[in-house]
């Protein structure tokens, strides 16, 4: 399966450079290998050696003045509480990179180089195992990730990973690193002939990852009653919001599932496992690691081996446990419960910068931080986890992952990837992204988590590049009840969303829904190669604005998988009050302008008030865009100037992403006069689709990072990012 398809583009880098104060500014400086935290810090000569003292020494300036840490080169392995620090005046604090330094900020420990490793694997099992007991930072964090080389290794699962080839790709390959089930499985049992290759009873309390029924969701849950005899084993039946899937034995007969976290798993090279009943760390290290290149068995201590321990570099901890309270008192989500804590009184945080750090193995959670910025950065592998917390039904914990939420807050040139739940967080008010990435996030296929997510008002995620990710792509929600504008509470605009839906099923590489719906905007992007869906307003959503998309191979071959036929759909605008114009569809699975009319509560017909409009897609084919049979004709919508027939000849350059319709197409001048909506066309009339004949084209995407204009680049950065990380970022 392709994962992503690559769009060449001119790709000018620059290398990032601190730059010294021009107006007056208190400085701190930092090393982590000549500073020492009784120093005094305010010269590069008499440094501290740790961030956080030197945050504690910005923060605690005059508030109305600015104040910095300039970090030297290193790595720095903390994990700070920001709680002890607050600033409430106009003052900039900012923590950046000294000129010319590469510092890199580790939620990694190396295991101490005396670990006694034993071998315990016989002849064709290099297995080594070390008792960690002693080192109480490895015990509680009960091991996420393990690094050899500085490369992620794999924690022991069925079915095997080849630790030779990119992770990553193959976590998001459901033929490599899922297996499908038995038909015969049903709710609460997998049934599977592989294994029954594992010895009796050897499999109870590994941890089942189970994308099963609707596969929107993913769960995980303990294995009981594994039989070597039936290759089956149960999970419990208690996996909540599948009432109305349980009893249909249909949903139940492509799933998918692994298998980890037990010791009977550990049988290839690459995988670990931490024993909790012995407190030993098991580990077959890869044999073309070492210095050594003779297939001997080499004890994992002959080269570097870190483990994780921190979750966070920076983060706001009593934050954390306001927003627990607040979703279990008030049963709202993580996201929502962000927002009105982002709305409730003055942020403990207030103009708080980071520029020019890299982050390996941990996130930064500023839950409450308004003015900040957060620019020049790049989280590789920063939040892993093989729980799913939030899919537990009492549970209101969730998974660790990179989070900026509050308002005014301000993120450029960031890169995230590399994590196998959510990317990247981002919620409150007033808030920018822009020229970013996200790649390779949501291993696990779930909903749960979005390579980025926005929740808020007044929030813009805009020349962005995702790609390559388990379930749906740029997820935004816009909270309460209020009528917003066509031009949008949350907009998605000029970026470039492809390559999804990899593991997951019925999602989109753009989603929104029900009320949350209310206030979007997604414009002037190019979403492309999916297995399902590439744009959806779901549900009960109103309000939504959808206009100038160039929307491409949805549900195509290579990107398919058992619902693309049906469900391989461009524009999907459930509910009702849409405005979908000027895009431009093609190349979909079955329907390209899917807008349903039929009936759905509260609506008497689905669409009754939505325009559509200047649009070039293919028709309405009914089922499942008109959900039956009684309204398959009956498209929804008042649409005018939709353009049905083959558009891509009609195109200036489709290869070099130039969709601009030739001067002698049928789409020029053939669109509707819709004001305000269609202001500012060039000709007799609006074109139609997403770009205008005989103005400049506009373009889509992040540059300047590594990644953004070819995924290769981005996976080059998979492996050894913690020993030979480099900087390449782009001014503005």
């Amino acid at each position: 399966m392709a994962l992503f398809s690559i769009h060449h583009v001119v790709l000018v880098t620059f290398v990032a450079v601190g730059v010294d104060a021009i107006t007056p500014i208190m400085q701190y400086y930092v090393s982590s290998s000549d500073g020492n935290d009784d120093n005094s810090g305010v010269t590069p000569q008499a440094p501290l050696k740790t961030v956080s003292k030197c945050l504690q020494l910005t923060f605690a300036a005059h508030a109305d003045s600015d104040s910095e840490c300039v970090v030297q080169s290193g790595t720095y392995r903390e994990s700070i509480n920001m709680d002890v620090l607050s600033a409430s005046g106009t003052g900039m604090r900012k923590l950046r990179s000294a000129k010319g330094a590469r510092i890199l900020f580790s939620g990694l420990t190396p295991l101490p180089a005396t670990l006694d490793w034993i071998l315990v694997g016989n002849n064709s099992q290099c297995i080594w195992q070390a008792n960690v007991s002693a080192i109480p930072d490895i015990v509680n964090a009960s091991t996420k990730q393990l690094f050899y080389n500085g490369t992620m290794m794999v924690q022991a699962q069925y079915p095997n990973l080849d630790i030779g080839a990119s992770v990553s790709v193959q976590a998001l390959t459901p033929s490599t690193s899922w297996v499908r089930v038995d038909p015969r499985s049903h709710y609460g049992t997998i049934i599977d002939s592989g294994l029954k290759e594992f010895p009796p009873e050897s499999l109870n309390g590994a941890r089942a990852t189970l994308n099963v029924a609707h596969q929107y969701f993913t769960w995980t849950r303990r294995v009981s009653n594994f039989s070597s005899v039936n290759g089956s084993f149960n999970y419990p039946k208690n996996l909540p919001s599948l009432a109305q899937w349980v009893s249909e034995p249909g949903w139940w007969k492509a799933n998918q599932f692994f298998l980890s976290g037990t010791k009977v798993l550990l049988d290839a090279a690459g995988e670990w496992v931490f024993d909790e009943k012995t407190q030993s760390l098991l580990f077959w290290p890869p044999p073309w690691m070492t210095t050594n290149m003779h297939k001997n068995c080499f004890p994992p201590s002959s080269q570097s081996i870190e483990v994780k321990v921190h979750d966070y570099v920076l983060r706001q901890a009593a934050e954390e446990d306001t927003l627990r309270d607040i979703m279990r008192n008030k049963k709202v989500s993580l996201d929502q419960a962000r927002f009105e804590r982002s709305q409730s009184g003055d942020a403990a945080i207030r103009n708080f910068h980071i520029d020019g750090v890299d982050f390996i193995g941990a996130a930064i959670a500023l839950n409450k931080c308004d003015f900040c910025r957060l620019t020049n950065a790049r989280f590789m592998h920063p939040s892993f986890d093989q729980e799913i917390p939030e899919m537990y039904a009492t549970n209101v914990s969730h998974a660790a992952h990179a989070v900026v939420s509050g308002n005014g807050n301000y993120i450029e040139n960031v890169s995230v990837a590399f994590t196998n739940n959510q990317g990247f967080s981002f919620s409150g008010s007033n808030g920018t992204i822009v020229n970013s990435l996200f790649g390779f996030a949501d291993w696990l296929g779930t909903l749960s988590y979005k390579p980025v997510s926005l929740y808020g008002i007044n929030l813009t995620i805009t020349r962005a590049t995702a790609y390559a990710f388990g379930n749906a792509g740029i997820v935004t929600y816009v909270p309460g009840t209020d009528t917003y504008p066509w031009t949008g509470a949350v907009q998605v605009s000029y970026s470039h969303v492809h390559g999804g839906g990899l593991v997951g099923r019925d999602h989109a590489l753009l989603y929104t829904g029900d009320d949350g719906a209310n206030g979007v905007r997604w414009h002037h992007n190019i979403v492309h190669n999916t297995t399902e869906k590439c744009l959806r307003a779901d549900d009960l959503a109103h309000n939504t604005t959808m206009d100038h998309n160039v929307v491409f191979d949805c549900g195509i071959f290579p990107n398919t998988n058992e619902r693309s036929a049906k469900s391989g759909l461009g524009i999907v605008p459930k509910g009702d009050s849409h405005l979908v114009f000027a895009n431009t569809v093609f190349r979909t699975n079955n329907s390209a302008l899917c807008v349903p009319s039929c009936p759905r509560a509260p609506y008497a017909h689905q669409n009754m008030h939505s325009n559509v409009f200047n649009t070039a897609a293919q028709t309405d084919t009914g089922s499942p865009c008109s959900c039956n049979a009684s309204y398959a004709s009956h498209p929804g919508g008042n649409q005018s100037g939709i353009y049905t027939g083959d558009v891509l000849e009609y195109f200036v350059d489709a290869a070099r992403f130039d969709f601009r319709p030739k001067l002698t197409s049928a789409l020029v001048d053939a669109g509707v006069v819709f004001p305000p909506y269609t202001d500012g066309f060039v000709g007799r009339a609006p074109d139609i689709g997403a770009m205008e004949a005989g103005v400049p084209l506009w373009t889509v995407g992040c540059v300047g990072l590594a990644g953004c204009d070819d995924p290769e680049d981005l996976l080059a950065l998979e492996e050894g990012f913690s020993h030979h990380h480099s900087r390449q970022h782009t001014t503005l």
